[in-house]
């Protein structure tokens, strides 16, 4: 949370095949929020939101 915007968290993307930085994510207190679907062309791959605090959702 960013102390200038109390309440705001900002959430933190990474591919689905990119575990590296769901390990970093989760390492720096941001939790798995969601799996998000393919929206071929611009995403092939699923998304992975974090959040600072976020439940680890599957």
């Amino acid at each position: 949370m960013d102390a200038r915007f109390p309440g705001i968290v900002e959430p933190t993307f990474h591919a689905a095949d990119d575990s590296a930085s769901c390990r970093a994510a989760e390492r720096c207190g941001f939790g798995l929020e969601a799996v998000l679907p393919t929206r071929p062309p611009l995403f092939p791959v699923e998304g992975r939101p974090h959040v600072r605090g976020g439940s680890v959702r599957p």
